[in-house]
């Protein structure tokens, strides 16, 4: 049985740094013992976009607060508090906040298990012009490379951080965090 079971307050702890600042928006690692699923907050301010990405990883986000669209794919999703949005693997998508206040939103994904399973949690952002505002017309979703999967894990871009060797993972299982943390994982996401 893991000694720790519950992480209390989690926004309280504050966002994570260099991963929000990668991101764009404050990011807040839940941090417990799972070895197959991460979860975080995320928030955006109004009108503010985060990056436009993809990753090898499912994706649920649930609205906490506020209001927005995420654009996936080629289609654009509009969300509201207590909606709940399924980003598929390896989909370009991005989430825009278009309510006058704060958006936070719960993101759930299957990265720990992907990296525990050999690294594999890989992720690639459009930073530049992947980024969308509220202000953006509805259909004129930005360009993105295709859609297609990796040619192999070590190919891809990954936001590991430096010190970690994202193609070498350690043998002893990750907790959701850490392997999140490894993989450059969001969530993210959103």
């Amino acid at each position: 049985m893991p000694e720790v079971l519950a992480h209390r307050q989690v926004e309280q702890d504050g966002a994570q740094g260099e991963y929000s600042a990668a991101r764009k928006h404050p990011v807040f690692f839940v941090d417990v013992p799972s070895h197959a699923i991460s979860m975080t907050i995320g928030w955006l301010d109004p009108g503010q976009s985060s990056n436009r990405h993809r990753h090898t990883y499912e994706t649920i986000l649930y609205v906490l607060e506020g209001e927005g669209y995420s654009d996936i794919g080629d289609r654009r999703v509009a969300w509201k508090q207590g909606d709940a949005v399924y980003v598929p693997v390896w989909a370009w998508h991005n989430h825009v906040n278009t309510g006058p206040g704060r958006a936070r939103y719960l993101a759930c994904e299957n990265a720990p298990m992907l990296q525990n399973m050999g690294g594999i949690a890989l992720r690639e952002e459009v930073p530049e012009r992947g980024s969308r505002s509220a202000q953006d017309p509805p259909n004129d979703l930005p360009d993105a490379p295709p859609d297609d999967p990796p040619d192999a894990p070590s190919d891809a871009p990954s936001d590991a951080p430096s010190d970690a060797p994202s193609d070498a993972p350690s043998d002893a299982p990750r907790d959701g965090a850490d392997a999140a943390a490894d993989a450059g994982v969001p969530g993210g996401a959103p």
